[in-house]
């Protein structure tokens, strides 16, 4: 019992000691005298890269996005009502048909029968015409002929009034003379009604005739219209009628569209109309290529823009216009509904300052972009900074504070136009050496170091000069180092 008392009072000592030194170990670590850090210096200077602003031929482009349609589309629909009794095999959506071809059958049966009933009924009325017309020619001989003895019994009247005035004949012969001519001229009268009576009749079955006519040809066209056919070539988009089927008038039976061409509609922004139609007096521009995502990729075509109205929409405040592209049939067809794009390009270039997007800044007063001063801020530097032509020499990378600097200037810039991260731009003078990269430390009169300079016709601003001017312009953390 005693040796397990010593053990335990032994083990309990070790304990202490190794704890004490522990803590004797942190307070010596954490007192110990700091070591001195070494601090890097920031470069007051801001380091940029620079492009030489040119007047350079430039060509504007325009991108619409807009929708495929078929140039026909026809939803075919009965004109008679009945029961379809027979449907081609052809009239299945996506099957292509050509123009007049039979696709589905009404029962033309009672259309037949219809039709029948008409020629026998316009037959009776044409029959009644004729023997009308051999009446009344009957009735205009008999008035001929009558009309023939009124003027002998006229022209005997006449004679006999003479004679007896000559005292050659009687009293009673001149009258008897003058009865026969009465006689005569009554018998005139009543045929002249007759042959007048007979024309109005003939009118009327003549009249007659004309609605049994066309009675008979409503008929012919009714049995014609049992038959439904596809308007012209193209593919069946859609049928909505079965054999069987009981189909009435104005309900449609099945759609045909006919996409050989596509109507691309796009809307076009007021301020683009000169791109899109450079010529005013050309009816048709066929120069517009045309790009669409189709089933097995990418396919582009060229189209031909027909119509761009003549004045914007309400609402939108933008033109419609119409492209018209040619779409060979097969697997790279472009749909009707795609969405499809739309390059507009002008012909004739045109000179402009075109700078690259990156290198313009806005603050409230509007876009803005940074040149540097061609003139060094000191006469030794500015003969080492700058060529015969009176172009800034970049700066080495590591180069001494000895390296020749600059001042910017912020220059404030309109946008005239924009595309592919370029802008054509006003404001800005040819010659004048743009603040590509490094600009976002920059304010204006800044002094600067160049550490690369080129044209940007002849060069977009490369990746490896951005990140230069980024890494001297970074800011020391709090351990010296750039970040």
């Amino acid at each position: 019992m005693k040796a397990t008392t010593k053990k335990y009072k032994s083990m309990c000592c070790i304990g202490f000691i190794a704890i004490a030194a522990i803590v004797v170990v942190s307070v010596l670590y954490v007192t110990r005298p700091a070591a001195p850090m070494v601090q890097k210096v920031r470069d007051p200077l801001v380091y940029v890269r620079t492009v030489d602003v040119e007047t350079t031929p430039f060509r504007r482009e325009l991108s619409l996005l807009g929708t495929a349609r078929a140039k026909r589309r026809a939803q075919v629909a009965a004109e008679v009502s009945g029961n379809i009794v027979w449907i081609s095999e052809n009239c299945e959506p996506g099957r292509k048909v050509r123009k007049g071809e039979k696709l589905v059958q009404i029962d033309p049966r009672p259309y037949e029968i219809a039709l029948e009933q008409a020629e026998a009924a316009y037959a009776n009325a044409e029959a009644a015409v004729k023997l009308r017309e051999i009446t009344n020619q009957a009735e205009e001989d008999k008035l001929e002929e009558t009309k023939e003895e009124l003027d002998a019994a006229k022209n005997e009247l006449q004679r006999k009034e003479q004679l007896f005035a000559g005292g050659v004949i009687s009293a009673s012969e001149v009258d008897t003379q003058r009865s026969n001519h009465s006689s005569v001229r009554k018998t005139y009268l009543d045929v002249l009604a007759n042959v007048n009576s007979a024309k109005a009749l003939l009118k009327q079955d003549e009249a007659q005739l004309a609605m049994k006519k066309a009675e008979r040809d409503k008929a012919a066209l009714d049995l014609e219209r049992t038959t439904l056919t596809a308007p012209f070539d193209g593919e069946v988009s859609n049928r909505s009628v079965d054999v069987g089927n009981h189909i009435s008038a104005n309900t449609v039976g099945f759609e045909v569209v006919d996409f050989d061409t596509v109507i691309v509609d796009v809307q076009v922004p007021g301020g683009s109309l000169d791109v899109v139609r450079e010529d005013t007096t050309a009816t048709v521009r066929d120069d517009v290529t045309v790009t669409v995502q189709a089933r097995d990729g990418r396919i582009s075509r060229v189209g031909r823009l027909t119509h761009l109205s003549p004045s914007a929409e309400s609402d939108s405040r933008l033109f419609a216009a119409e492209v018209y592209v040619d779409n060979p049939r097969g697997m790279s067809s472009i749909l009707p509904g795609q969405f499809v794009e739309t390059y507009f390009v002008e012909s004739l270039p045109r000179q402009a300052v075109v700078i690259p997007y990156i290198a313009m800044t806005h603050d409230s007063d509007g876009l803005y972009v940074y040149t540097v001063d061609q003139s060094a801020n000191a006469p030794a530097a500015k003969a080492a900074g700058q060529n015969a032509l009176g172009r800034i020499i970049p700066a080495q990378a590591d180069a001494t504070v000895d390296a020749p600097t600059y001042s910017v200037r912020k220059v404030y810039v309109k946008i005239l136009w924009e595309q592919n991260e370029e802008a054509v731009v006003e404001g800005l003078e040819s010659g004048a050496a743009l603040v590509v990269s490094g600009q976002e430390d920059l304010v204006d009169g800044a002094a600067v170091r160049v550490i690369g300079s080129g044209s940007f016709a002849a060069q977009e601003t490369s990746e490896a000069g951005t990140s230069l001017a980024t890494e001297h312009n970074a800011t020391p953390n709090a351990m010296g180092v750039r970040s």
